[in-house]
């Protein structure tokens, strides 16, 4: 019975975490959109928050309590007509991502509203920029440029 019952529980997680998972290009299609939507100038504002990895949370950080119990956080008010505009839209063209089975402990998030105050999506990023999540899918960075710009230009600002 028990032998019976282990196997169902088995094929049903995973069957639970294949479901989960989308397919490699329809992530970075998604991702394709933002990056294009910040080199048409329709996003307008960007937050960018940071826990240091010197600082020890009693559970890993996911998207949300990120974004709710960041350290340091940083406004963009206006990207559009900031000089940061062209070095984002720069360093996202190479960003490339997979999806990934596990939510890593994130230390960094970018996250990006259109002039109304619409979320369009969200970056996290792991301490060393390898992995993170897109909104809330797990991903593997191919490309960490954009992650290397990002902790050059703001490690600084957000110690």
């Amino acid at each position: 019975m028990l032998n019976t019952f282990s196997t169902w529980y088995v094929a049903l997680c995973a069957a639970a975490c294949l479901q989960s998972s989308p397919e490699p290009s329809a992530i970075q299609a998604r991702l394709n959109g933002l990056v294009s939507q910040v080199g048409r100038l329709e996003i307008s504002e960007v937050a960018i928050v940071r826990v240091p990895t010197t600082l020890l949370p009693l559970f890993a950080l996911k998207p949300g309590n990120l974004e709710q119990g960041y350290f340091t956080k940083l406004t963009i008010r206006d990207l559009r007509g900031s000089r940061y505009q062209p070095q984002f839209v720069d360093a996202m063209k190479g960003l490339a991502i997979k999806p990934a089975k596990v939510m890593p402990d994130l230390r960094w998030a970018v996250i990006f509203y259109d002039e109304k105050g619409s979320r369009r999506g969200g970056l996290y990023f792991g301490a060393d920029g390898t992995t993170g999540s897109f909104d809330d899918t797990p991903v593997e960075f191919v490309n960490s440029g954009f992650f290397e710009w990002l902790e050059k230009k703001f490690s600084p600002v957000l110690y």
